[in-house]
């Protein structure tokens, strides 16, 4: 600095120092180096489980009338609440099969469990054993007493009895011989179920 830069220095009023440094003060830095971007996220090792270790799925056979209110309530899990983790997940039936769940557990302490309802569905009635492979117009149905015993094989069309004659003590034993009935196989048909 020279002595003129000096002594022009040394004359500066306050208020001439004072603006000087604020112009200063409000003139961006320019650093001498660049700013790293931030490096991106990763797992930690220790966060990736096997996931049987991790968390469980757990099948739960719930009270016949169960509701999402029921499952919300953390006492409806006291007495199984040891079985359970944070983040296991429970799926059940009620007993009488008439809904489904699909829960969460979000906390368990001694003698309750936080668990929330993911889904719930409503399950349709069920169809008796085998109706679903029952050829459309027939029926086969258990006999009444008088009846000849066993499965009576009707078409519901004429109400005919299909089987008269026929003792069929098993369901399976009905529903094959209706399969194998003239009226069902249609005339181009192959071995009948008694030729077998």
């Amino acid at each position: 600095m020279s002595d003129k830069d000096a002594k022009a220095e040394a004359n500066k009023t306050p208020a001439a120092v004072a603006a000087s440094a604020l112009q200063k003060a409000s003139a961006p830095d320019k650093p001498d180096v660049k700013v790293q971007p931030p490096e991106p996220l990763v797992i930690p090792a220790n966060a990736c489980k096997l996931e049987e270790w991790a968390r469980a799925r757990h099948w739960v056979d719930f009270p016949i009338g169960t509701t999402d209110e029921d499952i919300a309530r953390s006492s409806f899990w006291s007495l199984v609440c040891r079985n359970l983790k944070e983040f296991d997940l429970i799926d059940g039936v009620t007993l009488d099969r008439t809904r489904m769940y699909h829960c969460m557990v979000n906390e368990v302490g001694i003698g309750y469990a936080d668990v929330c309802v993911l889904w719930s569905k409503k399950i349709p009635p069920r169809r008796p054993v085998g109706e679903s492979r029952i050829p459309d117009g027939y029926q086969i149905r258990p006999s009444n007493p008088g009846e000849q015993g066993g499965f009576i094989v009707t078409r519901l069309k004429d109400g005919v009895q299909l089987n008269a004659g026929h003792h069929h003590v098993r369901f399976e034993d009905a529903r094959r011989f209706l399969e194998d009935h003239a009226s069902v196989r249609g005339p181009n048909a192959g071995p009948r179920y008694f030729a077998r």
